[in-house]
Order: C-alpha cells, then structure tokens, then sequence
C-alpha cells in the first residue's frame, strides 16, 4: 500500500449515475506516483464511465476524486477537464487529418517558448523522428498510435490516460507496441492509467491491475496476484485459463482431488473473507494449464479431448476418470493424438479454493456438521 504522500491518484467510495441507472457504486482505488494502473474488464463494466469521470467528462454522483491530494469531483466539485492536466489516448487515436505528424503533435503548445525543441525530442522518444512531415494517413496503425501518445505526453500531463488505445491494432503488433508503450510512459516517469478488456495488454502495461464487475472492483492487485491468488471465483474465472475439480479438505492444509493429494503449506482459507476450510469442506480448486504436468511415469492416465497448438507449446483439453475436464500446457514436442491417453501430475504452488455452490463468487465456508 502506497504511502500518503506516494498516492497521485485516488478514487474513494466513488458513484457514477445515468438518471436512475447505476453505473459504478462505492468504487475504491489508489495509484501511487509514476505508477501505471489498469481497469480491465468487459464491455459494460463501467470501466470506460471512471475514465471519462477522472477525466472529468462525467459528473459524479458520490464520493470523490483526488488528484495529488486535491479533490477534482466529487457532488459539489467539479474542476473543468482543462484545468486538471491530464492527458488523453483515445481508442481512436482522434489525430488531425489534414495536420502533418509534428503538427499533431505540437497542438496543444501554441504559445509556449520551446515548443519545437519538446516536439522534436518526443518524436524521437516514440521513435518517429524522421516522420514529423507525414500525414497520419501515410503512417501504420501502430505509428498513429505512437502520435497520439506522442501528442499527450509532450503536454506533460499530471495523469495519462488511456481509453482500450491498442484495440484497432492486430494481435502481433498489439503485443509488441503494449511493451514498448509501457517503456516510454515509464521512461517520463508518467502517472498513467489504462482501459482494456484485454488481459495481454493490462498484464504488458500495468503495474497494479483492477478487475471491473457490476460497478465495483472485485480485485485491486499485480498480474501475478490477480492469477496466482485471486480474490474470488469471479476473478479466478476471468484471469487467466483454469479449470475447477472438486476437492474435500483434509487435515491442516490437504485437499484431497482426483488428481492426488496437495498441500498448501498453511490452513485452507476457501473464501474471499479468509474464512478457514474445517476438514470435510467440500470444495473448488483451481487448477492452471500450468499446474497440470504432462509425465509418462505417472500413474493418472487422461484422454486427450482436443488441442491446440500455440508454437512453443501445445494447450491440451483432458478428460479425468470421472470425466471431469482440466488443461494442461505441454512443450509442443510432446504431440498426442486426439483420443491418446497421456500419463500426468499436480504441480501445485498455490492452493485456490471456493466452497463448492452454483454461485459465480466464493462464498462464506460454514463449518460441516
């Protein structure tokens, strides 16, 4: 948890209403300096909506919105978009047609002294500085792109923002432009905060992750958090492939499943409460595509259903004994027909587990009688 002082952005017990529809209630979060945070989750959310409200695009209906420290909107603050410098990526890119790549850019500095020398150095921290004479139609979508970050960080904006911005790019350059976008927001040493629905991109980019759901984040964390150890079984869902096989709770920290016996190191908390998991809790436990090995000396044998290659390696659908399904991610060397029964074993480090019910979350664990 950043300190006070460390805290640039803050969003407290935030509302955001149309009319009578909800669209975002009693939202919490905080991004420290220089930090690069990320609202990811399907189209509907609300993500775009807290955007657009930090923006000040949006009023707010309760609670407040704190720029270092100072309260930018809340029911009886509203501070115009101008006056918050902050810096806005569209999904778009929304570049000038008609003004040539260094015009873009430089946009938003008529007036300022050194408005050619700052344009120029940040042509060439995108990477684009033989291309100030373009039109944006001469250039590639990953080019555009880079303008358009171009243009908001040469305002040296207090908050980068930026709405789904590598969503019209292909899956391959998307991958690659995500990293690098990452690079230059980090070389300024911007604050930033990005939307997506895509985990690839907010994994790429962000520090410090938000999963959106019915108005609320369900998980404020780091990639690695939100899939080794998710707060709750709609965030186990969303991030990341994974399955969920029965278990029962043994002693101390044993779960027994189909697959074998693990062991968490410490007692079985099966819910986002932290409620401990008594012996007898009947349980689901997640398993990745990497917690499944392929091993030809293990005795667990598990159909091949279908497979699909990804180059390096190969993503295997399994079919249990009981019939159950699980995944497994094998080198793509180890290539198994469709039908082939493969030997395979657990290789567990962190035990995710939710009391066994047909709800979406992870509920309360009740002691079994």
């Amino acid at each position: 948890m950043p300190s006070t002082n460390d805290i640039w952005l803050s969003l407290e017990h935030l509302s955001l209403r149309y009319g009578t529809q909800t669209i975002v209630d009693g939202l919490d979060l905080q991004l420290s300096r220089g930090s690069i945070g990320c609202l990811l989750g399907p189209s509907g959310c609300g993500k775009t909506t807290v955007l657009r409200a930090i923006a000040g695009f949006e009023p707010v209906s309760g609670g407040q919105i704190l720029l270092d420290g100072r309260v930018v909107s809340s029911a009886a603050v509203h501070v115009p978009p101008e006056q918050r410098r902050i810096g806005m990526v569209f999904q778009d890119y929304a570049l000038f047609p008609h003004l040539s790549v260094q015009r873009n850019v430089a946009f938003g500095l008529r007036g300022v002294a050194d408005a050619d020398l700052r344009v120029a150095k940040m042509l060439a921290t995108v990477g684009l500085a033989q291309s100030g004479g373009k039109y944006p139609h001469e250039l590639s979508g990953g080019q555009q792109q880079r303008v358009a970050l171009a243009r908001a960080l040469v305002m040296q904006p207090a908050l980068l923002l930026m709405d789904e911005p590598f969503s019209n790019l292909d899956v391959e350059l998307r991958e690659r432009l995500a990293a690098e976008v990452r690079e230059i927001i980090k070389s300024h040493g911007t604050t930033a905060i990005l939307v997506t629905h895509d985990q690839h991109e907010a994994f790429a980019v962000a520090d410090q992750i938000g999963i959106m759901s019915g108005g609320h984040i369900q998980q404020w964390d780091s990639a690695y958090n939100l899939y080794h150890r998710p707060a709750n079984r709609l965030v186990a869902d969303f991030v990341g492939q994974g399955v969920f096989l029965p278990g029962e709770v043994g002693q101390g920290s044993q779960v027994w499943l189909e697959l074998g016996t693990v062991h968490s190191g410490q007692p079985i908390r099966c819910t986002e409460h932290g409620d401990l998991c008594a012996s007898g809790c009947q349980v689901d436990v997640l398993l990745r595509p990497d917690d499944v090995v392929h091993d030809d000396a293990s005795p667990i044998q598990a159909e091949v259903v279908s497979k699909a290659f990804r180059g390096a390696d190969i993503l295997y659908t399994l079919r249990l004994g009981s019939g159950a399904l699980v995944l497994s991610l094998v080198p793509s060397h180890h290539n198994h027909a469709l039908g082939e029964r493969i030997g395979i074993r657990l290789d567990l480090d962190h035990v995710v587990a939710y009391k066994r019910s047909g709800v979406v979350q992870g509920l309360r664990c009740e002691q079994p009688a």
